[in-house]
């Protein structure tokens, strides 16, 4: 799995979760902010953005679907 915010490799779920956590922490704590297009995201990654913007609902939307929620709270 890579990173979506310095993109490195992780093979082990857990860690790369850990480490995608501190990431994001990191770049917020140093204000950089390296955005991804809501286009080039996958379902999942959408969801979990679409989790932490607080969006119902989110679990059962198609991609599209979330694409157009997340741009709607921004």
């Amino acid at each position: 799995m890579k990173c979506k915010y310095c993109g490195i490799d992780i093979e082990n779920p857990e860690i790369f979760k850990i480490h995608e956590d501190n990431c994001l922490e990191h770049q917020k704590l140093n204000g950089i902010k390296k955005e991804t297009k809501l286009e080039d995201m996958n379902v999942q990654e959408l969801r979990n953005l679409a989790k932490e913007k607080s969006i119902e609902g989110y679990s059962n939307l198609k991609r599209d679907e979330l694409i157009n929620a997340i741009k709607a709270v921004e």
